[in-house]
């Protein structure tokens, strides 16, 4: 099985039995560095959504502030990347993919 990342929206922390999640993308074999600037704000260690277990392989952040983070490095990149940024950015802020997101602030 090769190496691969998942990123999802999450209505409620991962320890609780029940959570809606929405898949937001995957990447094989690295983290690509949007997920990581996206999972930069109150990053947590959790149990994972995918596999059994009480090890915390898992990531869990604050979504809106991730996306706010992502907003920030768009920012400064060459206007040549802006349409390619502003369709990402609406892809994250679209409310089907949020999943009633949870926020560890909240």
């Amino acid at each position: 099985m090769a190496n691969r990342s998942y990123l999802y929206s999450l209505d409620v922390f991962p320890d609780y039995l029940t959570s809606h999640a929405v898949g937001l993308s995957e990447s094989e074999y690295n983290i690509p560095l949007i997920y990581r600037i996206l999972v930069s704000s109150y990053p947590q260690a959790t149990k994972s959504i995918l596999f059994a277990g009480n090890e915390r392989i898992a990531i869990t952040a604050d979504y809106d502030g991730g996306v706010r983070k992502l907003e920030g490095f768009f920012s400064k990149l060459p206007q040549e990347y802006k349409s390619k940024a502003d369709n990402i950015l609406a892809f994250l802020t679209d409310p089907q993919r949020q999943a009633g997101v949870y926020s560890p602030r909240k």
